[in-house]
């Protein structure tokens, strides 16, 4: 391990804390990944991440891909490949953390037996058949890299059973929800006003659809849910976030709403940095998240950090953590079933402040990321320790 850093307080003049050398793998451009990388630079270690993306991440050296520039196609994804096991094999480190299964840096990390190797699971990299993803290549690689790390991070027990499912020893699993970072996630409330202003809203109910606006998460249906809403005397307008936004699909549920009868009820909020989100969240009365799968969603937590109330597909996999009716509402994916509770929702202001209240509470108690952090860190230290001596014993058996 790394020497340690000078000691900050009397705990730790006492028992000083190991600094240790983190090498993160994955997307410098991703929030997520931006976030989780962050804090342990904040938590005192020495934090590089290996990217394809260029992007600063606050108190992280990062470590540029090169190699895919000038590739199209496969060509690209494998120049990308080799390139990250380039990147890797270049570096030492103490802990390795991926942060995401389905990854070039996941992949090298295992191929180029770099320990100890920590994994993060979000769910669209190991729910294959539920949500389409990866080929067969990209399945193997994804299985093969989870039975290699020493521990697998996941965000939910449903997540672990389909970890466990590829072969990985429940020792090695933790759930982690990461969540939020309060001290970064308010709302500011010049900006709550300014939103509002800008979507003529106010005097108007305000339903969010913040995931991607891409077919999968399903917004269509909610704007066939609209013309129910409205007669059930509900003025409202619904913002769509147009982060990663699919053109072709905001056309189409721009015809689908003037088909309705609805489009001047819609509005667009460009993409805006994960620290703003939180003005954005609370500039609604109802949060709505639809997608058909998922591993345990961020939206309901970021929702109830700022008190808002979040309607969600009814998945089996979100009970672990929620109550539906106590700090969420929940909704099978049909058009009459979510006018249903969106109505139901709107007519009660009184039951979305209770479930916005239980959400904050699910939130602060499971969720908030110094905390889960400090977990995480934790876990580190014994990884690090374990494989120190193992390695010191290793040597004292070949000397």
């Amino acid at each position: 391990m790394s020497p340690p850093r000078p000691a900050t307080s009397k705990a730790e003049t006492a028992t000083p804390r190991p600094r240790l050398k983190i090498v993160a793998l994955g997307n410098a451009a991703s929030p997520h990944d931006r976030i989780r990388t962050a804090v342990f630079a904040g938590l005192g270690h020495d934090v590089s991440m290996i990217s394809v993306a260029a992007s600063d991440v606050p108190g992280v050296k990062l470590i540029r891909v090169l190699g895919g520039e000038n590739s199209n196609g496969p060509w690209r994804r494998i120049a990308w490949l080799l390139g990250t096991i380039r990147a890797t094999l270049g570096q030492r480190a103490d802990i390795w953390h991926a942060h995401y299964a389905a990854d070039y840096g996941t992949w090298a990390a295992a191929l180029t037996r770099r320990h100890p190797l920590v994994v993060t699971v979000m769910g669209g990299d190991v729910l294959f058949d539920e949500q389409g993803s990866q080929n067969a290549i990209g399945r193997a690689l994804t299985r093969f890299a989870l039975r290699h790390a020493d521990l697998v991070l996941v965000k939910s027990n449903a997540l672990g059973d389909v970890v466990a499912s590829f072969g990985v020893p429940r020792s090695r699993i933790m759930r982690v929800i990461w969540g939020i970072d309060l001290s970064r996630f308010t709302a500011d409330p010049t900006d709550t006003a300014s939103l509002h202003t800008e979507w003529a809203a106010n005097g108007r109910l305000v339903l969010l659809s913040p995931r991607m606006l891409q077919p999968f998460y399903n917004h269509h249906l909610l704007i066939e849910s609209l013309p129910a809403i409205v007669s059930a005397g509900h003025d409202v307008i619904v913002v769509f976030a147009l982060k990663s936004a699919d053109p072709a699909y905001r056309a189409q549920i721009e015809d689908q709403a003037t088909h309705l009868g609805v489009a001047d009820r819609l509005r667009f909020s460009p993409a805006r940095p994960p620290e703003t989100m939180a003005s954005l969240y609370a500039a609604a009365d109802l949060v709505v998240s639809l997608a058909p799968s998922d591993g345990m969603p961020q939206t309901p937590i970021e929702a109830g950090a700022v008190e808002r109330a979040t309607l969600m597909t009814d998945l089996p996999r979100y009970r672990e953590l929620f109550t539906d009716g106590e700090d969420v509402a929940l909704t099978p994916l049909d058009a009459k079933a979510i006018a249903h509770h969106v109505s139901r929702l709107l007519s009660d202001p009184g039951l979305r402040a209770r479930i916005a209240a239980g959400a904050n509470r699910v939130m602060r108690d499971n969720a908030e990321l110094s905390a889960e952090a400090r977990r995480v860190e934790a876990r580190y230290f014994a990884l690090a320790a374990a494989r120190t001596g193992l390695l010191s014993a290793q040597t004292q058996r070949t000397s």
